[in-house]
């Protein structure tokens, strides 16, 4: 089953809300908290996240790598507004320390822990539908293409798609919204 983006402003504000306050039975909630929140930002594919080290992020103006999946290099520009968290949350990691690191060492986390973190927080949030590792990725694709009044061609080149309809599927644009914006225009 594929996995959607999370489209709603407040389903994404009451995951942010369960990974910065989430249960304290949870071992590392400012982890998942920074995972899910770089993802959503970053927009990079799990495998990609889970290789940035505290120094690729910490002081930097862009995200810069090679994608594991395909080869391509990739150049995100870091929000301001995400600087602050960045510090906080690496004040006492190091530049070689992975920003996502397991409990049982130095290497990060898992794709499958990973998986679990946010099945888990969209559970006890009560988000009905499918989501997984793809779905920050998915969530700033959605969002980017609202935002830039549905420039695809934007999103397209930010995640690297081949072209327009896919990333359109991809970001989970359903007939019932192409639609709505359609329905203005006449010629």
């Amino acid at each position: 089953m594929t996995v959607q983006p999370i489209r709603e402003k407040r389903d994404i504000e009451k995951l942010k809300f369960w990974f910065a306050k989430n249960p304290k039975s949870r071992k590392a909630p400012m982890r998942d908290y920074m995972l899910f929140l770089l993802q959503c930002n970053f927009a990079l594919r799990i495998s990609d996240m889970l290789r940035l080290t505290v120094g690729d992020v910490r002081g930097k103006d862009y995200v810069t790598g090679v994608t594991k999946k395909t080869g391509a290099p990739f150049r995100i520009p870091i929000h301001d507004a995400l600087r602050p968290e960045i510090d906080a949350y690496t004040k006492d990691m190091r530049d070689g320390d992975a920003l996502f690191p397991s409990r049982k060492g130095s290497s990060p986390i898992t794709p499958t822990q990973a998986y679990r973190i946010i099945k888990e927080a969209a559970a006890s949030v009560g988000i009905k539908y499918n989501v997984g590792t793809h779905s920050p990725r998915k969530t700033f694709g959605y969002t980017a293409y609202r935002a830039t009044d549905n420039n695809i061609a934007v999103v397209q080149h930010r995640l690297a798609q081949k072209n327009a309809a896919s990333t359109l599927s991809y970001i989970g644009v359903t007939d019932d919204e192409a639609d709505r914006v359609l329905k203005g225009v006449v010629v």
